[in-house]
């Protein structure tokens, strides 16, 4: 009797074990992928700040140059 109470004990820890395991590479790989959709997210964010940078500096040249024009036709204050 306590062989087959020791053997069913065995069997419902392997069945633990076996199912811990899977639930630690399931978080394994949810933690991959959250990883790698933040890395496209900061890639995201610094191409637009690139582009925000490149955006000011063209108005600041477009300015630059009305300010310039403004003076040469005399329409400056």
């Amino acid at each position: 009797m306590t062989d087959n109470l020791d053997n069913i004990v065995l069997e419902h820890l392997r069945a633990l074990r076996n199912d811990v395991k899977a639930q630690r590479e399931e978080l394994r790989q949810g933690f991959r992928d959250v990883a790698m959709r933040l890395s496209s997210l900061e890639m995201h964010q610094s191409a637009n700040s690139m582009d925000s940078t490149r955006a000011s500096a063209r108005l600041d040249e477009l300015v630059t140059r009305i300010e310039r024009l403004e003076t040469r036709l005399d329409l400056a204050s």
